[in-house]
């Protein structure tokens, strides 16, 4: 007969697991994102950076309530002519000289604070903003390199 502990101790196992499978696939969907640029391109990259995300109402990016913050963990790559930021909820920025939108504003707003501000098609047709904070420690230096990519 079974110890009526050995229940919990087999819940909480697979609960520990199933999470661990979820953070894996998380850092696989960042990592592969900015995998379109080759690390031999990259001139800067940051790993596990915080990003808060803030769309306006509709379907700006796949996953991302407009009601409120969304807080995510991304990664960044940029190379000469590219810049790709990737999170756990798949890529939502990737500009580049040969296509893709480019940024209406890369700026600080603070110490270790880098904003990116711009638009993108919504499902519907019509264009809808967004605003990313990502906390970064050299930021400032971040916002100097990304003035290529804003329009």
């Amino acid at each position: 007969m079974a110890e009526p502990w050995m229940g919990i101790v087999v819940v909480i196992g697979l609960a520990v697991a199933v999470g661990a499978v979820f953070r894996g696939m998380g850092r696989m969907r960042r990592r592969r994102g900015t995998a379109r640029i080759p690390p031999a391109l990259r001139v800067r990259q940051a790993r596990g950076v915080r990003v808060r995300v803030e769309v306006e109402a509709g379907s700006v990016f796949p996953g991302m309530n407009a009601a409120r913050r969304n807080i995510t963990t991304g990664d960044l790559a940029l190379s000469a002519d590219r810049f790709v930021l990737s999170t756990e909820r798949g890529v939502l920025v990737d500009v580049s000289e040969m296509g893709g939108r480019r940024l209406g504003a890369a700026r600080c707003t603070g110490p270790g604070r880098l904003v990116l501000e711009g638009d993108r098609p919504r499902l519907d047709g019509s264009r809808g903003s967004f605003r990313i904070e990502l906390a970064l420690d050299d930021a400032e230096s971040w916002a100097e390199a990304l003035q290529t990519c804003v329009s």
